[in-house]
């Protein structure tokens, strides 16, 4: 990957530019290295310039980023298909009268009558 341009073109503009009906709205940041904040704050004004709200936008800023959160969630607890598989292998060739081995009593005391 040629870096060149990444390397001397911080002074370069950015551009951002919505056609929107009969409208054309440019957004023009004098630097090239903009970060994640520049970003969003220009695809704001982008937004607000093509007639939406600004509490529109930040109502679906917020509403995305619940969206995101559960995504993570379940992403977080979501269990690896590999150690599912490996877990139902296991228990797929344990012996018949294993299974009943740990759980052979309805309540405790029966438990602690059987191994006094």
């Amino acid at each position: 990957m040629d870096y060149t341009n990444f390397k001397t073109g911080f002074n370069k503009p950015t551009t951002f530019t919505v056609k929107h009906y009969d409208k054309t709205i440019t957004i023009e940041i004098d630097h090239s290295d903009i970060d994640l904040n520049e970003v969003m704050e220009t695809f704001e004004s982008l937004t607000i310039a093509m007639g939406f709200s600004k509490e529109g936008f930040r109502d679906w800023v917020k509403e995305m980023g619940d969206v995101y959160s559960e995504e993570d969630e379940e992403e977080l607890y979501k269990p690896n298909q590999a150690l599912r598989e490996a877990a139902e292998h296991y228990k797929a060739n344990l012996p018949k009268d294993y299974v009943n081995l740990r759980h052979n009593t309805d309540n405790f005391e029966d438990y602690q009558n059987k191994n006094d």
